[in-house]
């Protein structure tokens, strides 16, 4: 079976979730990092077509409801998601369902994982420790999620308690766009990592200095790879401590698109 693992990731969770499942895979399977797949013929030859991203605000990040939605000319396949979580992932699954049965499709089947909290606006890292726990357990749901998704496993996505956050979702979805504008620039040295790793080039460097567009996706991947911290939310992330997933380089971060 081939299978495609369309990604989207700001400090690499996500796309280390997607290298792990294609390992379990095997031959056959295929990485597409969603920003960059501008022809949906690239998936012409795929058997399953799988979305893998991060929670955002109890949701999919905005990128990928838009993506879901261009999918609506693809039928007749096996269609998957998998989410990586922090904190917690509510109705991501339910709310990711829905964008399929939006757009004609169905979501055949769909798992979250949990990984390294990121959103340092409002959380905080975990420990080391934590972190190795949470990629060792990651690493046994991947065998078990690869070898479901090789049998094609069916299993619909219904209603659950965590739909309940479906207004705040969709309220925090309208302004996500918003989020560059709280960020505050300070001690930058003009090095152009941020512009770098913005997997949706909403950063542009002018006189050694980052310009923030208007389609920020509300990774916070800028923030947390920048060598000097000097990109903040405002004062909410001011000393806090930053993250990168482990398991990803970041040149390989940088050159995932």
């Amino acid at each position: 079976m081939r299978t495609a693992i369309c990604y989207f990731s700001g400090t690499g969770n996500a796309y280390a979730l997607s290298k792990k499942l294609a390992e379990e895979l095997g031959q056959g399977s295929s990485l597409f990092a969603i920003p960059e797949l501008f022809d949906l013929r690239s998936l012409d030859g795929y058997d399953a077509i799988g979305v893998v991203c991060p929670v955002y605000s109890f949701g999919p990040p905005s990128i990928v409801k838009k993506f879901v939605k261009r999918l609506a000319i693809i039928h007749d396949r096996y269609f998957f998601g998998i989410m990586c979580y922090g904190k917690m992932s509510a109705a991501a699954l339910y709310l990711l369902s829905n964008e399929f049965k939006a757009s004609g499709l169905t979501l055949n089947y769909g798992a979250t994982i949990k990984m390294p909290e990121n959103y340092i606006v409002a959380l905080s890292i975990p420990s080391e420790n934590e972190i190795e726990k949470q990629f060792t357990d990651m690493d046994k749901a991947v065998v078990q999620i690869a070898a479901d998704i090789k049998a094609q496993k069916q299993e619909p996505i219904g209603w659950s308690f965590g739909a309940l956050f479906t207004p705040f979702y969709n309220n925090a979805n309208k302004h996500i766009s918003d989020t560059s504008k709280n960020f505050k620039v300070t001690g930058c040295i003009g090095c152009g990592t941020c512009e770098s790793v913005c997997p949706v080039a909403n950063i542009i460097m002018k006189n050694s200095m980052p310009e923030f567009g208007d389609i920020c996706e509300g990774c916070l991947a800028c923030l947390h790879t920048c060598p000097e911290s000097a990109i903040n939310y405002n004062n909410k992330t001011v000393g806090k401590k930053r993250y990168i997933n482990p398991r990803i380089p970041l040149n390989e971060l940088k050159k995932r698109l």
